[in-house]
């Protein structure tokens, strides 16, 4: 993933995370003909928000000050899912 997305390797946690979160809620294990996640929550998963790891994301900027001129969005490079939201 880190290869792919040309991103440095101290960033290996993230690309980690991001495996293990995308496999708990895609992949469907035989026995149960569920994903893990289903069998943990009682519920389809929400894929609709997934997006690739490495690929160009748009932060707000929630500056007080940001007026007219001012660029509303930063670009930057998705590395991992919020844990607040």
């Amino acid at each position: 993933m880190l290869t792919f997305a040309n991103l440095p390797s101290f960033l290996w946690v993230e690309a980690i995370a991001i495996a293990c979160f995308t496999q708990n809620r895609l992949i469907i294990h035989k026995s149960f003909d569920k994903t893990p996640y289903e069998l943990m929550n009682k519920r389809k998963p929400n894929i609709k928000f997934f997006r690739a790891f490495g690929c160009r994301c748009y932060l707000l900027n929630d500056y007080e000050d940001v007026g007219k001129l001012k660029a509303k969005w930063d670009i930057g490079v998705f590395v991992g899912y919020s844990k607040v939201s």
